[in-house]
């Protein structure tokens, strides 16, 4: 048996001692790699729960398209139409700032499909949590950078008339109260549209020329006089498999969809099989959303898109008929 005594004490630990600094840098170190692991994980988990959110979105707008077809004799909402007086001579006296309504707008304005944010708001339908918080059409257009088609837009909107009107003017978003548009939409979704704008020169039959999902209507005329009508839900062939609505901004420019393409409007927001940032959503003519890689988009038939054949008439399709663009 130890015996103690006064030159043998019990040693005790001092329960008011200190850490010593070393046990300090070791916890430290231990919250730090901790912090590390945890952090690529919270993050993809954050990613995650944003795309989640934008398919959530995009199936509401799907479904919001299809409720408007169903109130309108079967015609589809356009993506936006000019507010009046329209048409080639009163555009021309109106000049190149004549405010346009939006497809947001129009579904909002009905109360099919409402944003409850405010002017300008980020928490709505409209608007993927994913988004830069950029103008994606700044000076007119999304230019060669990355980050302006994964921005947004505003609905109604007009033009500057800096550069005569079109696409290449700086945009202004107005309300167009006589209509009923009372709100600024913030918008970070793009349309499947076939949207001529500018100043009325020589048109196409616009006929052969429309042949997307919908259009900017009260446009034209063309070579026969017409001007551009809302198309039908009976013109779309495989609904399952054409595209109505996908992360990115503003419409048109079908033939250059995939990621790193100079001028796309698409945004790939979301993480892919090749990483983040890799991945769109998109919701298609039947009311269902599928995500699609930075290859996967289909274009429009081009002379730089050899592939446009395969992708519109095997998979999803930016056609409303694509037998009879390839055929």
């Amino acid at each position: 048996m130890v015996r103690h005594s006064a030159s043998n004490p019990v040693r005790t630990r001092d329960p008011k001692r200190a850490f010593t600094l070393v046990e300090l840098l070791v916890v430290i170190g231990i919250i730090a790699l901790l912090i590390a692991i945890l952090m690529p994980a919270l993050s993809r988990a954050r990613s995650q729960a944003n795309a989640l959110v934008c398919m959530s979105n995009l199936r509401s707008i799907g479904q919001a398209f299809v409720d408007y077809s169903s109130e309108n004799n079967g015609y589809i909402c356009p993506s936006f139409n000019m507010a009046p007086p329209t048409g080639p001579t009163n555009y021309t006296a109106i000049g190149p700032t004549q405010a346009m309504d939006g497809w947001p707008a129009i579904l909002d304005r009905d109360g099919i499909c409402i944003s409850n944010a405010p002017d300008h708001g980020t928490n709505s339908v409209y608007y993927c949590p994913e988004t830069y918080d950029i103008y994606g059409m700044q000076a007119g257009q999304t230019g060669t950078s990355t980050g302006k088609p994964r921005g947004y837009i505003e609905w109604p909107m007009s033009f500057d008339g800096s550069n005569g009107g079109g696409d290449s003017d700086g945009q202004i978003p107005v309300t167009i109260p006589s209509l009923g548009f009372n709100k600024i939409i913030r918008c970070a979704y793009w349309v499947n549209a076939y949207n001529p704008i500018g100043p009325v020169t020589t048109l196409p039959d616009l006929n052969l020329t429309d042949v997307y999902y919908t259009n900017s209507a009260e446009w034209g005329p063309d070579i026969n006089g017409a001007f551009t009508r809302p198309h039908k839900t009976s013109f779309a062939l495989h609904s399952a498999r054409l595209v109505v609505v996908a992360d990115g901004v503003y419409m048109g420019r079908q033939s250059v969809t995939q990621l790193g393409q100079t001028n796309s409007r698409i945004a790939y927001r979301h993480r892919g099989s090749a990483g983040p940032n890799t991945a769109c959503n998109v919701g298609f003519a039947d009311g269902h959303v599928e995500t699609l890689g930075g290859t996967d988009f289909p274009q429009s038939k081009s002379a730089s898109n050899p592939n446009a054949a395969t992708q519109n008439l095997s998979g999803p399709t930016v056609y409303d008929n694509p037998e009879s663009i390839f055929f």
